[in-house]
Formats: structure tokens, sequence, C-alpha cells
């Protein structure tokens, strides 16, 4: 699809690439995103995941490679004017702040992909209780962030991200050091701001039983290519993927793809 057709996906990315030293982290990559979607993204470490969200998101530029937003190229885009056009990202470690209230952490998060001028009017602070509502947190929005358990630090996160209106949502790692019903809520959640907002997700994830629950498409990644996208249960029976994780041709059987919680 050409950037300039009058709906184009969400995001698409077109011939990425960044090498360190002599080393191509991510050669090559082509994907697209449309609206209303959730996707993940996995592959063994080192596959590239890592830098593919950085290029996507704008921590890093590509060597090569063009991206576009709803058909606007940001190749050479900032990561703040990237979120000012509907791009939030997400990372590994929460990023909260436990001093503030919990409906101060979602005023800052509203206004950070706007960057406030002299003269520019402040966005109105969204509604804390209806967003916290959304992310399943039933707690008073005044009271501080310290004191949350790790799990609903994470939904806080979400909620955050909410508040500046994505379009499209990156996830790195968003379930990482949650238990399984944790994990199971988290992307269950995520599922359903995507069918109730029409947002659009990428996310990576270790755990194979959580991407085969939760996403309707998965990009393998290895040596910093893709090497199969689909539906879950076709990249869980591709050979390639299944040679590159159990060292075997596949199975035909998504469920024999790998075991509940092995690192992808």
């Amino acid at each position: 699809m050409s950037p300039r057709d009058a709906s184009p996906p969400v995001l698409r990315a077109e011939g990425l690439v960044k090498a360190f030293g002599g080393i191509r982290a991510v050669d090559g990559v082509d994907l697209s995103l449309d609206a209303g979607t959730i996707s993940a993204l996995i592959g063994p470490n080192g596959a590239g995941k890592t830098t593919c969200f950085h290029l996507l998101a704008g921590q890093l530029r590509p060597d090569a490679g063009r991206l576009w937003l709803d058909g606007r190229d940001i190749s050479r885009l900032e990561p703040h004017r990237r979120a000012a056009l509907g791009l939030a990202r997400t990372f590994q470690i929460a990023g909260v702040f436990p001093s503030l209230s919990l409906a101060d952490n979602l005023a800052l998060a509203a206004e950070a992909p706007r960057r406030p001028r002299p003269g520019l009017r402040r966005r109105a602070a969204p509604d804390a209780a209806t967003l916290l509502a959304r992310v399943g947190l039933d707690l008073d929005p005044g009271r501080p962030a310290a004191g949350l358990s790790y799990g609903q630090v994470k939904r806080l996160e979400l909620a955050m991200a909410l508040a500046g209106r994505p379009r499209l949502l990156l996830m790195d790692e968003p379930t990482a050091g949650l238990d399984g019903p944790e994990r199971d809520r988290l992307l269950g959640l995520v599922a359903g701001q995507v069918a109730e907002q029409g947002l659009t997700v990428l996310f990576t994830e270790h755990d194979v039983a959580a991407v085969f629950a939760h996403a309707g498409r998965v990009l393998a990644m290895a040596d910093g290519r893709l090497i199969a996208d689909g539906p879950p249960a076709a990249v869980a029976a591709d050979p390639a993927v299944q040679r590159l994780y159990l060292g075997r041709p596949s199975t035909g059987s998504a469920t024999g793809f790998a075991p509940s919680g092995q690192d992808v």
C-alpha cells in the first residue's frame, strides 16, 4: 500500500536497517499495522526486537529505510514529535512517579506528548477516575502511587499511556515481572482497549502462551530479520520458527511450539 493511499495502515515500515559496528541488529524489516489490531513481536534474545522498537518509537534513527504513521513520513522525527502524532510507548521497567497522586501521574502523561509552549493552552486534564476504571483500578485518584502493588503499577502505566489518546501503542515486555494471572489480566485489558477504542498495539512478550491468548497476529524475528508473520497458529507451525526455537521441524501443532514461559 502506498503511503499516499486514503486509508493507510496506522504504521508502515519499509526496509528498516540499523547496524552497530559490523552487526546489523535490524536488517531490512518491512511491516505494517492496521487500525484496531493487537500484534506481538517475538524472538530470542539478540533477535533485534528492542532495536526495532527503538526505531519505531524514535529512540534510534534508521541507517536505511522509512516509517509512516497514518501515511505521514516520520522517519526522521524525534520521539516527542511522534508522540504528538499519536505514537505512545511503554517500557519494560514501569515509569510512574510514586510521590504523586494517581491523577497527577495521569495528567502529566496526558501533557507529555504536547510539550507546552508559551501562549499554548494546556490540554484539559483527563478524567482520572474513568481512565483508572478502564484499566481495572478502583482506587481514589487522589491517593499517591506509592504503595501500589507491582501489578497495579503496570496497570497505572497503561492508563498513563492511554491518557495521551494514542493511535498506536508500543509495549516493550509489558508483563515483565508479573505472575500468570496478572499477566493475563493486563494483556486482557490491552485487548479490551483495542476492541473498544480502536487502539492499535504492538507488544513484545516472552511467554508464548500469553502471545497465543491475546495477539491476533505474531511477527517473529531472528538475526535482525522478520522470519514469519501471520496468525499465531500459522507462525507456530512455520518450519523456520520451529527450527529456531525447538531445533526440529514443525509438528504442525501450535500447542507444541514452546512451553509456557519459554524465552522467545
